[in-house]
C-alpha cells in the first residue's frame, strides 16, 4: 500500500470534510465529531459520563495532529488508511454509536470509503484507564481512495 500522504497529487482535505459531515449528521454522536484530537472537555450527562463522540485520525490507530490532515495529497489511484475512534462514557452507547458510524461510512463518498473488514471484525470495545468515570472506545479502520 502506498504511503499516500507523502506523495504529490489531489488534496484529500475535501474527503475528510465529507467524512466529518457524514458523521456530524448522526444524531447519536452528541459529543461531536473531531479531527485529529480529543477536546479536553466533552458534553456529558448528569452522572459525568461523556456522550458518544468520534475522532477521525489520518492514519492507522495513531493520533495525527489536526493540522496534518489539511493539505494531505495523494496521486491518482492511491489509497490511504484512516481511523475513526468512537468513544463514550457508557459501553452500550459506544457500541451503538460504532454501529451507526459503520453504517454511515461504508461505501461513503461515492464508494471511496471502505471498511477494513478484518480489523473491524476483531475490533473490541476497550476502556481508557486514564479517564474517570470510565471511557469506552472502539477504533474502526477504513481505506480511502481517490476513486470509486
Amino acid at each position: 500500500m502506498t504511503d499516500w500522504y507523502h506523495h504529490p497529487g489531489p488534496d484529500v482535505t475535501a474527503h475528510y470534510q465529507g467524512i466529518a459531515a457524514l458523521l456530524r449528521a448522526l444524531p447519536g454522536l452528541r459529543g461531536g465529531v473531531h479531527v485529529g484530537n480529543v477536546p479536553a472537555t466533552l458534553p456529558q450527562d448528569t452522572a459525568g459520563r461523556v456522550y458518544p463522540y468520534a475522532v477521525i485520525w489520518a492514519g492507522i490507530l495513531s493520533p495525527v495532529p489536526d493540522d496534518d490532515v489539511s493539505g494531505r495529497i495523494y496521486q491518482a489511484g492511491q489509497t490511504g488508511e484512516f481511523t475513526v475512534t468512537v468513544a463514550s462514557g457508557d459501553w452500550t452507547w459506544t457500541t451503538g454509536a460504532a454501529r451507526d458510524v459503520k453504517h454511515a461510512l461504508t461505501d461513503a463518498l461515492d464508494g471511496r470509503v471502505k471498511p477494513q473488514r478484518l480489523q473491524q471484525s476483531i475490533a473490541q470495545v476497550m476502556t481508557d484507564p486514564a479517564e474517570r468515570p470510565a471511557r469506552y472506545y472502539i477504533p474502526l479502520t477504513w481505506t480511502l481512495t481517490d476513486h470509486a
